[in-house]
């Protein structure tokens, strides 16, 4: 009975301790269980399940708005996210400068990129996007390993998500992420028909501020 009570309140303190901690998972995000935010059910072992889209109508491309010569990954803006009060990295997946292709939050999770789309949305960020001598300035200086790793994911995307829509953010924000206009871009693609010229005055969704995504 003694040893029964003992195990108990490890199992108890083991839980607080994972709830306290949420690192990035570099996968699918399966093993992440500790995703806060509303209407979030309960597990029988206490942990929090994570916030699953219902639907995936856009496949939103944005950039990491940093110099080409910052070559960060999904880990980076992971902190960054978390620094800003966000459950974790807003992203489900991360495309670097040398091409490499990393994942952030679950591919079925709800985002937290795309204000008032974030519940019907999942989201790919390319690194790089503003000049070298200012941030302030929007640039596609995407490399060409990025937008074959680009070209490679949408496909997937388009065939898992057989309804869903390629946009770019500033398609549904004043942003000018991506930095080019992916409608264009699509054009000769293969998935070319997958484009929407969707505005940003057209959220299918109540608008989710920046307080309400960081719960995401």
């Amino acid at each position: 009975m003694e040893n029964d009570t003992i195990l108990d309140l490890f199992s108890q303190t083991q839980i607080k301790q994972s709830e306290r901690k949420a690192p990035l998972v570099i996968g699918t995000g399966a093993t992440d269980t500790a995703l806060s935010g509303p209407k979030v059910k309960y597990q029988k072992n206490g942990l929090k399940k994570k916030m699953l889209r219902r639907e995936t109508k856009y496949i939103v491309i944005h950039c990491s708005a940093t110099r080409p010569s910052q070559d960060i990954d999904a880990t980076t803006i992971d902190n960054w996210h978390r620094a800003r009060g966000f459950f974790k990295i807003g992203y489900a997946f991360v495309i670097k400068r040398d091409g490499t292709r990393e994942t952030g939050r679950g591919i079925d999770e709800v985002m937290a990129s795309n204000k008032g789309f974030n519940n019907v949305s999942v989201s790919i960020c390319l690194i790089g996007g503003v000049t070298e001598n200012d941030i302030k300035i929007a640039e596609n200086n995407f490399t060409e390993e990025q937008l074959k790793s680009l070209d490679e994911l949408l496909e997937e995307l388009v065939e898992k998500y057989t309804s869903a829509h390629i946009i770019g953010h500033n398609q549904i924000s004043i942003k000018d992420c991506p930095s080019f206009d992916v409608q264009s871009y699509l054009k000769g693609k293969s998935f070319s028909e997958k484009g929407d010229d969707i505005s940003r005055d057209a959220s299918p969704t109540k608008s989710i501020t920046s307080e309400d995504e960081k719960k995401f």
